[in-house]
């Protein structure tokens, strides 16, 4: 049975654990270098798979992360450098919005990367099944 991973992905999990390795011993905080190597290595891989579908998704939903944590950082800034209630502070609430939009939109991106891949391992388990939208719109007497 074929698998999703090409050998340029194998190939790349020793660049993670290079990456990672990197980012555990970088003088800035951690997590963030580590989280960064996380998303750089998801969209590389995402973009390296075969099916475009995939890949495509896999990229936004990194993109997605990216924001998330972009909001999330600014939104602990403002927390931290205020002495007044959380509703106070008028950022507050449109970040915690966006947030949640993102949060939502890259969960959308998530479901659909999962439902296409579990449609493609179905379709290498059954090849009398993989049909293509052509195939679909032909006239069946």
């Amino acid at each position: 049975m074929r698998s999703f991973k090409s050998e340029d992905s194998f190939n790349s999990d020793t660049d993670l654990d290079d990456s990672l390795s990197e980012a555990e011993n970088r003088s800035d905080d951690g997590n963030e270098a580590l989280f960064k190597a996380r998303i750089d290595e998801h969209r590389e891989q995402s973009l390296n798979l075969p099916d475009t579908l995939l890949g495509l998704l896999g990229n936004q939903n990194a993109g997605l992360f990216e924001m998330m944590h972009f909001f999330e950082n600014r939104l602990k800034e403002k927390v931290a450098t205020h002495d007044r209630d959380l509703l106070e502070i008028p950022e507050v609430g449109w970040m915690v919005a966006i947030c949640s939009t993102l949060a939502k939109q890259n969960n959308g991106y998530t479901n659909s990367y999962l439902k296409r891949e579990a449609q493609l391992r179905q379709a290498e388990l059954d090849p009398l099944k993989r049909r293509t939208s052509n195939d679909r719109n032909k006239f069946r007497p």
